[in-house]
């Protein structure tokens, strides 16, 4: 061994002609860093098994910003603060693989299979991530928000036209007739105001117990009053669809 201090050659903990201290080891430079001290400022991520995660694919896989970070706290050892940063890096930056909602599931066992096996060997108890696919989400937004605007719309004019235009009638033989038909309909008209504010209140909270009350007493308004189904059949429609499409919580 060579002294670090004075170049001489020796042999043991110290140096035979200085008296110098063996320098210690190093370590080695290579070794291997647990993920949550790895940098991340190449925004490159490993799951637990330490292989390269796939961004494009994860954000194909798992669609929404749930989703993902049930992804990474499942199948890594990053941070809370270190995920929230990943998910958002991810979500401004990558633009996902084009899965189905049917490969997507599929992808979504193969990725996370092996990481449930290693927890279990670890004593750790994990199950798969709750399906947060919401493909659909959008659609599903638009119809609402379009059931409710016409909902509210109608709602606004067929209160107007029964209840205040009738008002203001002078003719008594009209005023008659027109408290008479406002007498007919108003059970159809209580329905769409309730199934409107139904709509807004589950389009709003994403609730889907709300929608369906809001979507059933359109389809019981137009019960009330089949002469008027035209104006409340797209609402109904919409509202129904827009349920089917909500994911079951």
């Amino acid at each position: 061994m060579k002294c670090s201090k004075c170049g001489t050659e020796f042999e043991g903990n110290f140096c035979s002609n200085c008296g110098a201290p063996e320098k210690p080891a190093s370590p080695e430079s290579h070794e291997i860093l647990s993920p949550s001290m790895t940098p991340l400022s190449n925004h490159e991520y490993y799951d637990k098994e330490g292989d390269l995660i796939d961004l494009a694919v994860i954000y194909g896989v798992y669609k929404t910003r749930i989703g993902m970070t049930d992804f990474f706290r499942l199948c890594t050892d990053y941070t809370p603060q270190q995920v929230s940063e990943a998910v958002t890096y991810i979500e401004k930056n990558i633009t996902p693989a084009p899965y189905s909602k049917s490969d997507a599931a599929r992808m979504r066992k193969q990725i996370e299979a092996p990481i449930i096996a290693l927890n279990k060997s670890r004593g750790i108890p994990s199950s798969y991530t709750r399906v947060s696919y919401d493909g659909g989400s959008n659609d599903r937004l638009k119809m609402l928000l379009v059931s409710w605007i016409l909902g509210l719309a109608y709602s606004i004019y067929i209160v107007f036209y029964f209840f205040i235009k009738a008002s203001s009638a002078t003719d008594t033989i009209s005023a008659l007739g027109t408290g008479i038909a406002a007498m007919l309909v108003t059970p159809h008209i209580i329905c769409v105001v309730i199934a409107t504010i139904f709509n807004i209140v589950g389009w709003y909270m994403n609730k889907r117990g709300f929608v369906l009350t809001g979507a059933i007493l359109y389809a019981v308004s137009i019960l009330m009053f089949p002469l008027y189904f035209l104006f409340v059949v797209v609402q109904t429609v919409l509202s129904f669809v827009g349920f089917a499409k909500m994911p079951k919580s």
